[in-house]
């Protein structure tokens, strides 16, 4: 616990900065990475922004092999009702993340400027 009034913000970008330097700098396995993160999600004083689809990307990490940085923004663009998910790299995301997603329910998010 870390005895603060208020959580701590950890943002999706931080996520993806932090698995980098992980993996890149720290050369951690992508199972010691994913592990770390799962176990982040625990911690109270913690909050995250978009939970969810942090833990769907972590667990399409480690079922479709594809870069978490892919599984996280196709994680994300399923929860805001977008389908499918393209990326730029070389190597094309598993079929399964290309499949479109069930319609969002609600309202859209309004665009932020």
């Amino acid at each position: 616990m870390l005895g603060l009034d208020t959580n701590v913000l950890v943002s999706l970008l931080d996520l993806l900065e932090t698995e980098w330097v992980l993996r890149s700098r720290y050369e951690l396995s992508q199972p010691e990475i994913l592990s770390a993160f799962l176990k982040l999600l625990e911690v109270a004083d913690l909050a995250f922004e978009d939970e969810p689809s942090i833990e769907h990307a972590i667990y399409s990490r480690k079922d479709s092999g594809a870069d978490f940085a892919d599984c996280l923004i196709e994680a994300r663009h399923r929860q805001l009702g977008c389908a499918p998910t393209a990326t730029f790299d070389a190597k094309p995301l598993p079929q399964q993340m290309m499949r479109p997603s069930a319609p969002r329910q609600g309202p859209r998010p309004a665009a932020q400027a």
